[in-house]
């Protein structure tokens, strides 16, 4: 039932620009600070942490934009008929579209980050990294998103694609600030910020693995707490779409 489910999902985007989204995003992106980086005279750690950061700041924004639009499309193909249509159970049809809207968002980053190491390797000729360092970001960064897909899909399904969008783009802005002192204490507590600060941790484990061992206690703590809040999130969100109602929906 739910391969079946998930390979709908992804037929239903063939025919809209969220493929191209995911990939032409990307790959502008890292054009850009590759041109930018070719000029550039900081170090190359300092560059490489600099387009984490960026990454990880954009990603509310960008999930909020793609999951408001992918709800957007069950939208307009009949006010979520087949998302609730399903007699039973019918949660699996916001999992099928979760799973899908992960495959994708994980793909965009791995061209994303994978694309950018291989420019600042043979382009640039900068890269003093390992292909390992990139991997385990790639995998911080994705598991550090996985609760706000799942926010922004009941945000867009209840309230529209207007305030997705919008919660996205303080979000993101919430997550530059996360950088700043005002976030030392209070990050673990801010799903925005998790990305931005776990991958930041990492980095520091690379060049400074004394100051980041100070500081494990309050690493570990924010694992356990992004774990707990994503796992709840998910099944509340689960057990919220068994009872949902397509007429609660806003349109936006």
């Amino acid at each position: 039932m739910m391969w079946g489910l998930l390979k709908s999902e992804f037929y239903k985007m063939i025919h809209t620009p969220f493929y191209l989204i995911h990939l032409v995003i990307p790959i502008i992106g890292v054009v850009l600070t590759l041109c930018y980086y070719s000029f550039s005279a900081s170090v190359t750690m300092n560059k490489v942490n600099g387009y984490i950061e960026i990454l990880a700041i954009a990603f509310p924004l960008l999930i909020s934009i793609v999951c408001a639009s992918s709800i957007d499309t069950e939208r307009s193909a009949g006010n979520f008929k087949e998302m609730i249509g399903l007699k039973n159970p019918k949660y699996q049809s916001f999992l099928a579209k979760l799973l899908m809207l992960l495959i994708i968002g994980g793909a965009a980053l791995g061209i994303a980050l994978f694309g950018f190491a291989a420019g600042f390797q043979f382009v640039l000729k900068q890269n003093n990294l390992p292909l390992s360092f990139y991997l385990v970001i790639s995998c911080i960064l994705f598991g550090s998103q996985i609760f706000l897909y799942v926010f922004h899909m009941i945000l867009s399904l209840e309230f529209g694609k207007g305030v997705s969008m919008t919660v996205g783009a303080l979000e993101s802005l919430c997550s530059a600030l996360m950088l700043t002192g005002l976030g030392e204490v209070i990050w673990k507590f801010i799903p925005c910020s998790w990305g931005i600060r776990f991958t930041g941790y990492y980095s520091l484990s690379i060049s400074d693995p004394d100051y980041l061992m100070s500081m494990m206690g309050d690493v570990q703590f924010g694992i356990v707490t992004a774990t707990v809040l994503t796992a709840s999130l998910l099944v509340a969100a689960v057990v919220w779409f068994s009872n949902y109602e397509s007429n609660n929906c806003i349109e936006s």
